[in-house]
């Protein structure tokens, strides 16, 4: 699944870092978040994990910016995989920048997108929408799409206001897995709180 922003504006990890963790504590009806990091390098071999990679020092998070250093042909540019993750669980989501080209004929503007692959758990579900927020925020852009019909408008703001837990609950999983069963699309999915840690348990 992925969660994807338009950002006009380029910026650095950090800010996303940052604001991330700001917007997951509003999502989750200001419960306390645990701390979050930036990873890169993971590499996997025939669907196994292989190498976890690494986490980015504060200086590589203020020099890395997210939209910049984009690789590939001249359609659909990409960047590197990043991994942001939430406390020491390593559970999380994955995120990269494409840049388009603009098409004058079309009337389409050139367009740089973050994609968004949250981890198919309650946490990693709720850390990807949070980051997709702050991205669209920091880039001065909004939400261009999302395959869990999970975000109601397009204005990151607005977005926010409109999925965020009135309260602040009994723990930060406890919310991530309420946060969750609130989205329409997974009708309720997790049936309990114990198998929001398992990708097994996603809904088909």
């Amino acid at each position: 699944m992925e969660l994807q922003a338009a950002m006009p504006v380029a910026f650095p990890v950090v800010a996303l870092v940052t604001t991330t963790r700001e917007v997951l504590t509003e999502l989750l009806g200001g419960c306390s978040v645990p701390a979050n990091a930036v990873r890169t390098g993971r590499r996997y071999d025939q669907g196994e994990l292989v190498d976890p990679g690494r986490v980015l020092t504060l200086a590589e998070q203020e020099t890395t910016i997210v939209g910049a250093d984009l690789v590939g042909p001249d359609y659909g540019r990409s960047g590197p995989f990043y991994r942001l993750v939430v406390g020491d669980k390593d559970d999380g989501a994955f995120f990269y920048v494409s840049a388009y080209p603009a098409y004058p004929e079309f009337d389409e503007p050139a367009r740089t997108i973050l994609l968004c692959i949250p981890d198919r758990t309650c946490v990693g579900v709720a850390v990807g929408a949070a980051t997709t927020l702050a991205a669209a925020i920091r880039g001065g852009g909004q939400i261009e799409e999302c395959q869990l019909d999970l975000f109601p408008v397009v204005d990151p703001h607005a977005a926010i206001q409109a999925l965020r837990l009135p309260d602040a609950g009994t723990g930060f999983v406890d919310q991530c897995v309420r946060f969750v069963r609130a989205i329409r699309s997974l009708n309720g999915w997790p049936s309990t709180a114990n198998a929001a840690s398992w990708p097994s348990s996603w809904p088909s």
